[in-house]
């Protein structure tokens, strides 16, 4: 992994994304409900050990399979039953980066911070007074 971007959505859930490159390796979520500061903490544990995200918890790719993309409505609104799959990793970043807020990207040891794209749940996980 060598570059992250983190979105905050309207809910304040808090999503961060590793990369490899420009494909998306890793998805973690729940930052929101850590300690103060702790995504920072985070980050820095990458800037020491790239692999560090390795024995964290809230690995949202384990969980994609449940969460669907609804490729087709009938004019009723119902679901065509051929027409829906479950989210890839790229169709949910992509919809974090149509439908949330990007308050950090960059690469591990030098990265920027949105604090204008911000919420309450932001500044708690990058350990920033209000």
């Amino acid at each position: 992994m060598n570059r992250f971007e983190v979105y905050e959505n309207g809910g304040g859930g808090i999503l961060l994304y590793l990369f490899d490159d420009e494909e998306v390796k890793k998805v973690f979520e729940g930052w929101e409900c850590g300690e103060k500061g702790g995504l920072l903490n985070a980050i820095n544990q990458l800037v020491e050990d790239p692999d560090a995200w390795e024995s964290w918890d809230g690995d949202l790719i384990e969980r994609l399979g449940g969460r669907y993309v609804i490729d087709e409505i009938d004019e009723s609104g119902n679901i065509i039953a051929d027409h829906f799959h479950p989210f890839t990793v790229e169709e949910l970043h992509q919809e974090d980066v149509d439908n949330s807020d990007l308050i950090a990207e960059g690469e591990f040891a030098e990265f920027t911070v949105y604090m204008r794209n911000m919420g309450a749940s932001g500044h708690f996980v990058f350990g920033i007074d209000d």
